[in-house]
C-alpha cells in the first residue's frame, strides 16, 4: 500500500478546521480543499477530492475540491458503482492513480 507523509503544517490545519468548523458541510468542503491542496503539493500534479456520504442505502456528495471532483463523484452514483462506492461497500482503500488510464470500470 502506498504511504504518503504529511507535513506538520496539514496537521496543524486540520486540527484548525476541526475547532473552527461552525457546521458539517463547511468542515466537509474544506477538509476536501485542504486534502486535494496538500496532496496535489506533495505530489506534484492535481488532486481531487470528494467525500460520498451512505444514509439509509442512499448515497449523496456532500462536499468537494473542485468541480471535477463533484461530477467525477455523482457519474459514480448514476451508474451506482465506482472507486468510492465500492471503499464504502467493502470497507477497503481504493487507490485510483489516474482516472483516464484506469480500467477497472471502463463502460464500452
Amino acid at each position: 500500500m502506498d504511504q504518503i507523509t504529511l507535513d506538520t503544517s496539514v496537521a496543524e490545519q486540520l486540527q484548525d478546521l476541526v475547532i473552527s468548523s461552525e457546521d458539517v458541510n463547511g468542515f466537509l468542503t474544506e477538509l476536501c480543499e485542504l486534502s486535494a491542496a496538500a496532496l496535489s503539493r506533495i505530489l506534484g500534479r492535481d488532486i481531487s477530492c470528494a467525500v460520498t456520504l451512505s444514509r439509509h442505502h442512499r448515497t449523496t456528495t456532500a462536499a468537494w475540491s473542485n468541480p471535477e471532483a463533484r461530477l467525477f463523484d455523482e457519474i459514480q452514483h448514476s451508474f451506482g458503482e465506482g472507486p468510492c462506492l465500492h471503499a464504502m461497500t467493502t470497507g477497503t482503500t481504493v487507490l485510483v492513480r489516474d482516472t483516464r488510464t484506469d480500467r477497472r470500470r471502463r463502460r464500452a
